[in-house]
Parts: structure tokens; sequence; C-alpha cells
């Protein structure tokens, strides 16, 4: 369900609220859950141009990656402006 309009913060939001899971005390969205609404560039984007490369280990082999609403937020920004220049 990939977006294929630009989002506005409400609509992101929304978003963000609706596909995330509680992470001990915040919610955060897992990757392959942002992957599938944002694509796989724009999540990459947003871990890559900052301290977004969150996961929390389980013990072997058991891991959660994930992004908080503030790189989800940079996911969408970067999403948004593909979008608007016409190259997503």
């Amino acid at each position: 369900m990939e977006i294929t309009k630009e989002l506005n913060t409400e609509q992101a939001l929304e978003l963000f609220k609706d596909n995330s899971i509680m992470v001990e005390d915040r919610d955060v969205m897992p990757v392959d859950t942002a992957i599938n609404i944002l694509g796989a560039e724009a999540v990459s984007f947003a871990r890559n141009i900052g301290v977004e490369r969150n996961v929390y280990w389980l013990g072997e082999n058991k891991s959660l990656q994930y992004l908080t609403k503030r790189g989800f937020g940079k996911a969408v920004t970067y999403k948004n402006i593909m979008l608007h220049i016409g190259n997503s």
C-alpha cells in the first residue's frame, strides 16, 4: 500500500498512529511496515541521515528494526519531495 500522493502533517501522523507499536515507553514503526507505506528508498534515506538506525535486541537473532516518529517524519519528507518533483 505504498502511498502515491504527498502527505500533510496530519495525514502522516495518522499513518504513524495507525501503524505503530509500543516498544518500552514509546510508539515506533517497524521498518518493514514503513517500507510498505513509503517505499524502501524513503526509509533508507531516513535511516542513513541521522541516528535513525534503531534496533531493539531480544537476543539470538531476535530483533526489531524500527523508525521513531521523527524518523518516520524524515521518510515522509523524502517521499513527499520525490512525489512533488515527479521522481517516485
